[in-house]
């Protein structure tokens, strides 16, 4: 450590950290979700039944067009958050940029894209295939989270 004129060690400036901050992230993600229901006029509210009566059923729908754009975009945000594993491990995407953004890339795919998939199935989970998924998908975004939570922690 370098010294001041008075002799006392002088503290090292801490570099600022540079790519998406947790609570952007954040952000963003109650951003999309907010405008996603603000797009569906309360379908999302309705029981299963009477979601049929809603003049947008046949577009918010897992089957509709805006069901499945939904779908689409959550899977390939998703697909996008594995490319971080990919950049830990292969040899090749090593000059692709630090960890540390890849990092802040994969929690922010993994938010918008787990959302994006929220919408599509219309938060309905009906068979067991569609609730261990549903289930799973959350007790990842939760792990992550908190593992999010203790790297932060890290000098």
């Amino acid at each position: 450590m370098a010294s001041n004129s008075s002799g006392k060690p002088r503290k090292r400036k801490r570099r600022r950290r540079r790519g998406i901050s947790f609570k952007l992230t954040l952000a963003i993600t109650l951003l999309v979700a907010g405008v996603l229901y603000w797009r569906s006029d309360g379908y999302y509210l309705l029981g299963i039944d009477d979601r049929v009566e809603h003049p947008d059923f046949r577009q918010l729908r897992a089957s509709g067009t805006v069901g499945i754009f939904y779908g689409v975009v959550g899977t390939v945000l998703i697909f996008t958050n594995l490319l971080y594993l990919a950049r830990r491990r292969l040899a090749a995407f090593r000059n692709l940029g630090s960890m540390r953004t890849w990092l802040d890339l994969h929690v922010f795919t993994g938010l918008v894209g787990a959302t994006f998939v929220a919408y599509h199935s219309a938060f309905q989970a009906r068979a067991l295939v569609n609730q261990i998924t549903a289930v799973s998908l959350i007790i990842v975004i939760i792990s992550g989270l908190i593992g999010r939570f203790f790297y932060a922690l890290i000098p």
